[in-house]
């Protein structure tokens, strides 16, 4: 039998790399309007930009699309970035189940940039932190 990972959250056995490990990323760019929301593949993708025309709420997925991807096994955690491509405040809003914790906005600054961590706190529950 063969060692498994299954979305990132057991391994059985011991697990042997015989080559280097990448990590894929994708740029995911969130349009400009009135009712921004970020996506599971922006957020799993890794970096999210946006070219705001006034400060703008993004607001994430919901706890349950997000556990979808990620399992629901309390402790698994993604990290991604938000850089701002325009001078105009980005402030993140939790969706359904999902707490934003720490500094919600992102400087009013061409390429202001934010790093975040998506934590699965509960089966049914999401915390955003801010680290940087």
């Amino acid at each position: 039998m063969f060692n498994r990972i299954t979305r990132g959250n057991a391994v059985v056995g011991g697990l042997t790399v015989t080559a280097s490990l990448k990590q894929l990323r994708t740029v995911t760019n969130i349009a400009d309007g009135a009712s921004m929301v970020h996506t599971t593949t922006g957020i799993l993708g890794g970096i999210t930009t946006a070219t705001l025309t006034t400060a703008r709420t993004i607001t994430t997925p919901t706890a349950a699309a997000l556990i979808a991807e990620l399992g629901s096994v309390v402790g698994t955690s993604v990290k991604f970035s938000y850089i701002n491509l325009a001078a105009f405040v980005a402030t993140l809003a939790g969706g359904t189940g999902v707490t934003i914790v720490g500094l919600a906005t992102t400087a009013a600054t061409a390429g202001q940039a934010s790093r975040w961590e998506v934590v699965v706190t509960a089966p049914t529950t999401v915390s955003i932190y801010r680290i940087a």
